[in-house]
């Protein structure tokens, strides 16, 4: 007879912001995980059309973020309950501000979403809780760009999805215009 079937659930396990981040300092902590809600979960690889998405808006942005602005790219914010990863974000300050601690918040926040719409739209209650200006959210699977803006109460009040042939002119980050069709330009549709 044979033996039975491993679990596959995944483990979840709740710590605290602070031992989470003091965790991280020692380097304790797997690379493939982040804390949302207080959960530890583990992250989901990342496939080439992940990885392609998110360079190409990391590029187009190292351009044009302003000055007095850091780009940072799949670096942790540290908020009140999470301390999520996100493919890319811009934060006000320059990288020296952040030697000893994370951001706990940012102008613009940016996921890529493959395989992971949902649970990127279901991260934008804890962005706007976080008092994140913006958070755009790539659709990988339709080439549009989701985009949340104005946070009150810990939900966003505008959220608009840009196309092909539209530009997405940033509310928080003066000068920023991303035509959607250079985001997704060396993706065939």
């Amino acid at each position: 007879m044979s033996s039975p079937m491993p679990n596959t659930m995944k483990h979840a396990f709740k710590m605290p912001v602070e031992l989470y981040n003091r965790l991280g300092d020692m380097g304790v902590l797997p690379k493939q995980i982040e804390l949302v809600r207080g959960i530890v979960i583990a992250k989901m690889s990342k496939s080439p059309l992940h990885a392609l998405l998110a360079g190409e808006i990391g590029d187009i942005l190292a351009r044009i973020v302003p000055a007095g602005h850091v780009l940072r790219k799949e670096d942790p914010l540290s908020l009140r309950e999470s301390v999520p990863e996100p493919d890319i974000s811009v934060v006000e300050g320059e990288r020296k501000d952040f030697r000893d601690r994370h951001p706990s918040t940012a102008k613009l926040v940016i996921e890529v979403a493959v395989s992971t719409v949902e649970e990127d739209r279901e991260m934008a209650e804890i962005y706007a809780e976080a008092g994140i200006d913006e958070y755009w959210i790539i659709l990988a699977g339709t080439g549009q760009i989701e985009v949340h803006k104005r946070p009150f109460a810990g939900a966003y009040m505008d959220c608009r999805v840009f196309g092909r042939g539209e530009v997405i002119e940033s509310g928080s980050l003066a000068g920023v215009r991303v035509a959607v069709d250079e985001v997704f330009a060396s993706v065939r549709q």
